[in-house]
């Protein structure tokens, strides 16, 4: 019979899944043979408990732990590690309470994989709980338990936490660094990515693809080419060689820059591609409107041996809603049927607005109704759609279904609420939706809610309560609010109150000439009929732009 020590040996040194698994269960038979022997070789046992949960066999692994009569600090923290490497953070949890109940105190690697495990579980409370626990403990905290209680605050969206324990840090190795730099890319804090990036350099810590990953990934929120173009730099060469990650999200940063050339340079740079990389290049070519090379560029994918999925389907049809190319959205749609996309809840989406869009109110509303879910985005889609059309009335019906649904709006769905309230003349519904939108959706309205109420206003002919408005509103007004105003002092004649408004969109927007034009019309002058006595009252300035 081998020694233990040989049989550890040997299990370490298998490279394939399916061999170390194989012997795994060779040593186990083996083992289990000998009785009171095999169950308290506690260090072969927890090997064994390891690979079976390494190998996706996680029962296999439970099993062999609670079989054991005897269990050492190294068994529990074992098992917990597989269950947070498999995903499942309540069970890891569970078996660390039932650690500390059966008297182990368990290790700076217990509290690590609890805290992994409340970080896939967003478990804050049960998170704050180990932190409190380690703190009574005096246990010594390193830069790997650190870490991972940020990464725990930070996947349960306590930023400042996060951030605290990172400023307090007195040693950080590039995970740390990670870790915080992937906090403010989910938190949409570009700013702050790019600002700790440079830190990370300038320390000397060599930064990894996650890092690269996370920075570029926030990165494209947050545009700057210029800085853009010098983190490219830094992934050039075999970093960016090795890894198709690397570029597809380089295509997407160079997408959220507006700039489809170093996009496409990057795309055909690539040694290597999967499906994401195409989408990737697709939502660049449509989000930057390039009409027919969309096309191309889908037929290529496909050549290529990628077939569409989801995200491509949505993504080209979004193309033919900038289009407006009916008959290219109805072939695509063909092909989502047949490729059994059409109950996907993105494809829907996209195939709503892109009828909408290309005037086909039907057929929107025929595929809204056959989706099997709706959510914000599918509601506001046919929300939009009727409101494009004309059918203002139908809106009120839609948003009570919606209610009823239990599908919560967004701003998005109070705007087009707020417009077809405008177009209907309805003011005391105008004022209900923004007490439900601050109240009951605590959503703080926006310009464009403003700018649909002022346009209510302006139609009543209710001038001074509009600009009372204007001038009064809890956010900044914006040029179009202002123009609002602008067009219907020319509808009601009212000249005082239109130089004083075409003065304001003259500084909101200087490139404007919609104030010139109004001012004109209010000043009853025809710049082509000319005409000294017409003309006396109009401003040089505005003369000379017009004439």
């Amino acid at each position: 019979m081998p020694e233990k020590s040989t049989y550890i040996l040997l299990l370490s040194t298998r490279s394939s899944v399916v061999a170390v698994l194989k012997f795994a269960i060779q040593v186990h038979s083996i083992i289990s043979s000998l009785e009171k022997d095999v169950e308290s070789n506690v260090i072969l046992t927890n090997i064994i408990i390891c690979i079976y949960g390494r190998c996706n066999r996680l029962e296999w692994s439970k099993s062999l732990f609670r079989s054991l009569d005897e269990r050492t600090v190294v068994t529990w923290n074992s098992m917990i590690s597989i269950c947070v490497q498999n995903g499942q953070g309540e069970q890891a949890l569970q078996i660390f309470n039932q650690m500390r109940q059966e008297g182990v105190s368990g290790s700076t690697i217990s509290f690590v994989s609890a805290l992994h495990a409340c970080s896939i579980e967003s478990a804050l409370q049960f998170g704050m709980q180990l932190h409190a626990s380690i703190a009574a403990q005096k246990a010594i905290v390193d830069v790997y338990l650190n870490t991972a209680l940020m990464s725990m605050y930070a996947k349960c969206a306590c930023i400042e936490k996060t951030e605290r324990l990172f400023e307090e840090m007195p040693d950080r190795n590039v995970v740390s660094w990670n870790t915080m730099i992937s906090a403010y890319a989910v938190h949409g804090q570009g700013k702050f990515v790019v600002e700790l990036f440079d830190q990370l350099l300038k320390v000397a810590t060599m930064p990894t693809i996650a890092t690269f990953l996370s920075t570029v990934s926030a990165f494209s929120n947050h545009v700057d080419l210029h800085k853009a173009k010098q983190i490219h730099a830094l992934v050039m060469g075999e970093i960016f060689d090795s890894n198709i990650s690397i570029g597809t999200v380089l295509v997407n940063m160079y997408r959220k820059c507006g700039c489809l050339s170093s996009a496409q340079r990057v795309f055909d740079a690539m040694k290597d591609r999967d499906q994401g990389s195409w989408n990737a290049m697709v939502a660049t070519f449509v989000e930057l409107n390039k009409g027919e090379e969309i096309f191309q560029l889908f037929a290529h994918m496909q050549l290529q041996g990628f077939l569409p999925n989801m995200t491509t389907y949505s993504s080209i049809i979004s193309a033919c809603s900038y289009e407006t190319s009916l008959f290219e959205g109805k072939r695509l749609h063909a092909l989502v049927i047949n490729s059994g996309f059409q109950k996907d809840l993105l494809v829907g989406n996209a195939l709503v607005s892109m009828y909408n869009k290309c005037g086909s109110l039907d057929k929107a509303q025929r595929v809204f109704d056959n989706m099997d879910e709706h959510n914000t985005v599918s509601w506001n889609a046919i929300l939009d759609a009727h409101a494009l059309h004309g059918k203002s009335h139908d809106i009120f019906n839609l948003f009570e279904q919606m209610q009823k649904d239990e599908v919560v709006p967004d701003k998005m769905t109070f705007t087009s609420m707020l417009s077809a309230c405008s177009r209907l003349g309805l003011v005391d519904e105008v004022q209900q939706f923004l007490i439900s939108m601050i109240k009951d959706f605590s959503l703080i309205p926006t310009p464009d809610h403003f700018n649909c109420v002022i346009d209510l206003l302006a139609r009543l002919g209710k001038l001074d309560e509009a600009e009372a408005l204007l001038n009064n509103m809890p956010v900044p007004y914006s040029a179009v609010s202002m123009r609002t105003l602008l067009g219907a002092c020319r509808s009601q004649t009212d000249l005082e109150r239109g130089e004083r408004t075409a003065n304001q969109v003259m500084l909101l927007d200087p490139m404007s000439t919609s104030p010139y034009t109004i001012l004109f019309g209010l000043y009853g002058v025809n710049c082509e009929e000319g005409g000294e006595s017409e003309g006396a009252g109009v401003p040089k300035h505005v003369s000379a732009l017009l004439c």
